[in-house]
């Protein structure tokens, strides 16, 4: 005869054995049965939406390869066009001979020196010039070995018709042995080419320069023009310029020496 202790155990088991096969039956069923009209729906829901948004990256990221694709086209387009004009204008200058030797002054300025600065002055009547002063001093016999003294902005100013600009010639900062020394005039550029004359030491100096950055993204401010195609175009239309300017400014005008006071 069983004890009441042993009756007993043996219920919780069967118990016990009875939760586990409900549990399991659960389970197995569950895993088993087909999934309700709603859980399909839900399911080809998540999937279309899945499928949306990998789509839309897709997109984006051909819009963005495309879009750096034009960008980077359009700085080598830019950066050939500012090559084109340089590569024009030091052409034009030495068709046309608007250039000349250190000290020489160009036929569109008249200049007086004085002791700690220079009157420059714009004899055109018709157009403003655009000027850039520095002493220079050779070093060397070698090719561009010079000293040079700034006087005023590293950058050219615009003299108006007529106008006259004090130039001020700065000893702190540059180097002494040009402080007295022949004058060197670079009146226009590539990009302000009208009018154009360079002594011949600024062009050594120009044609000396190290290749220029590639251009990046970022402000056009520091680039040529701000990089407007249609401005650097317009550069390059007028095929007989150097004539005109030889016609104007060449070696048959003469550079009048400098008025010292």
């Amino acid at each position: 005869m069983q004890t009441r202790g042993a009756r007993y155990g043996i219920g919780i088991g069967t118990i016990l054995a009875a939760i586990v096969l409900g549990v399991v039956w659960l389970t197995v069923g569950r895993s088993h049965r087909h999934p309700t009209h709603y859980e399909r729906a839900h399911a080809q829901e998540t999937r279309a939406n899945l499928e949306r948004m990998q789509s839309d990256r897709e997109k984006r990221q051909a819009q963005e390869d495309v879009q750096a694709a034009q960008y980077q086209a359009y700085l080598q387009q830019t950066t050939a066009l500012i090559a084109q004009v340089e590569a024009k204008w030091r052409a034009d200058v030495d068709a046309a001979g608007v250039s000349g030797a250190l000290g020489a002054v160009p036929p569109m300025l008249a200049v007086e020196e004085h002791t700690n600065y220079v009157i420059v002055t714009n004899k055109l009547a018709d157009r403003a010039v655009c000027v850039q002063l520095q002493r220079v001093s050779r070093r060397s016999q070698k090719g561009n070995d010079y000293d040079r003294c700034r006087l005023d902005l590293d950058s050219c100013r615009e003299l108006p018709p007529g106008a006259s600009l004090h130039f001020q010639q700065y000893r702190t900062g540059n180097p002494p042995d040009c402080a007295n020394t022949p004058l060197e005039y670079r009146v226009g550029g590539p990009f302000t080419p009208e009018p154009t004359w360079w002594t011949r030491t600024a062009l050594e100096d120009f044609d000396a320069r190290p290749p220029p950055e590639p251009l990046r993204r970022g402000s056009t401010e520091s680039w040529p023009l701000r990089g407007n195609e249609q401005k650097l175009r317009q550069l390059l239309v007028e095929k007989d310029r150097a004539t005109r300017w030889r016609r104007e400014f060449g070696p048959k005008v003469d550079t009048r020496k400098v008025e010292k006071n």
